[in-house]
């Protein structure tokens, strides 16, 4: 059963109490103080504290019912002992008196049934700034009373004198080092993450980056790298073919697509103590699902140190990499990092933890040829027996087809273009670039 319990410890403005003597003959016993669990402790905080005691008495009726010993909820009324004041009116205290459970200052307590009566147990409570600095051998004085609701109070007038306590933190913790609490043993800085597996032990770190400061950021780096395609003239900047869509082509027999300098960057502000992996996929599209062709013999690991750091290397999807899998047509290379969640907390952000690269998979190079005249010059382009699809992009000006029609074996093409660069295409397969 859960209620409320308060630890009252602010000066405010004096308050008035209603004795309720009827009630107040049900004695408090077993009070217990002791130090709150350590995974509810926090680092260079004063150590939370519980309140536990006994109600000793039959019928006791707790809750919120009318004839409910404390219906308004348990309190502990608290002030150090070297503080003078004269009655329990002007106590120190924090908060309302009115049971509002959304009040923040309203701590949960539990009861459990005993013989004759209940066990009230308060969850950690930690103790006001307002009492700092507190020493080791500080000694405070405290006096449990319940509240019926409003104004009435379950105490006599003899009950202050005969129910107030004391305690002292090394009362309660023999073998603390000071009133502070300053980590497990197990855990030295107090981030979370046991000595063992902590990588900075000796400073507070995120349990995301294995217990040490800021949070790593791993992207794969656009602006580093080159795609290099089976055709002629297939070799360019990653992100040039990003930005044009450019489809560089892969042969079933024997080809493959090199990238050169595949570049992993931190950007974060963390060191990265992992050992990152990037993974290829063909897709469709350009997500990553289920269905995607994994080339998981082309799997890269790569060592990634503080911010900025980076780290780079080349790989070869081969033809034979997608063999038979796949029919011939166009597809996304995609390039990501930890596509199996390797990595925890805010290692990656996934709206930049991969590339897609538009691909062309074919069997083997046309063998026919047709001829482009651009004025200057003649470009021999390959071709299929029958007729194929030549598009010509302006890479200067559109990102669309300026030329988009079909070419047969052995045509000879008369084109009359503007000063500019362009890319030639064949059946969607890159050709080469020409510049006029």
């Amino acid at each position: 059963m859960k209620k409320s319990i308060i630890i009252l410890c602010l000066f405010l403005s004096k308050m008035s109490f209603s004795q309720y003597s009827n009630y107040s003959v049900v004695p408090i016993e077993n009070i217990n103080i002791t130090l709150a669990e350590e995974d509810n402790q926090v680092v260079g905080e004063i150590y939370k504290i519980r309140f536990s005691f006994d109600l000793i008495a039959d019928n006791i009726q707790l809750g919120y019912g009318s004839n409910a010993l404390a219906r308004g909820g348990w309190y502990v009324f608290l002030k150090k002992k070297t503080a003078i004041i004269e009655d329990f009116n002007k106590w120190p205290i924090v908060g309302s008196t009115s049971g509002n459970p959304n009040n923040t200052n309203f701590i949960n307590y539990s009861t459990t049934a005993i013989t004759n009566g209940f066990r009230v147990t308060s969850e950690p409570i930690q103790l006001s700034s307002n009492f700092s600095p507190v020493n080791f051998d500080t000694e405070y004085e405290f006096i449990i009373v319940g509240n019926r609701g409003g104004n009435f109070w379950t105490y006599t007038s003899s009950y202050f004198s005969n129910n107030l306590q004391s305690f002292k933190f090394n009362d309660i913790c023999t073998d603390c080092d000071s009133v502070i609490y300053g980590g497990s043993i197990d855990d030295i800085d107090g981030d979370g993450i046991n000595n063992d597996n902590d990588r900075c032990p000796d400073e507070f770190g995120n349990v995301s980056n294995f217990g040490c400061k800021g949070n790593p950021d791993l992207v794969i780096d656009t602006e580093k790298g080159r795609v290099i395609g089976d055709s002629s003239s297939q070799n360019n900047s990653l992100q040039r073919v990003l930005d044009f869509k450019l489809r560089p082509v892969i042969f079933r027999f024997g080809g493959n697509i090199t990238i050169r300098d595949l570049t992993i960057k931190n950007i974060g502000d963390g060191i990265s103590l992992h050992a990152p992996h990037v993974d290829f996929y063909i897709s469709t599209d350009s997500r990553l699902s289920n269905d995607d062709l994994h080339i998981s013999n082309r799997t890269l690991n790569y060592g990634i140190g503080g911010p900025g750091s980076s780290s780079k290397k080349d790989v070869s999807i081969e033809g034979a990499d997608i063999g038979n899998r796949l029919p011939y047509g166009n597809y996304y290379l995609i390039i990501m990092i930890d596509s199996d969640n390797d990595l925890r907390g805010s290692e990656l952000s996934r709206d930049n933890n991969a590339v897609y690269i538009p691909i062309n998979y074919t069997g083997t190079l046309p063998s026919g040829k047709a001829s482009i005249n651009l004025g200057d010059s003649v470009i021999k382009v390959p071709v299929n027996n029958s007729e194929s699809n030549l598009k010509i992009y302006d890479l200067n000006n559109s990102n669309s087809a300026l030329i988009n029609q079909n070419i047969s074996q052995g045509d000879n093409m008369n084109l009359y273009l503007k000063p500019s660069i362009y890319a030639i295409y064949v059946n969607d397969r890159y050709v080469k670039k020409v510049k006029i």
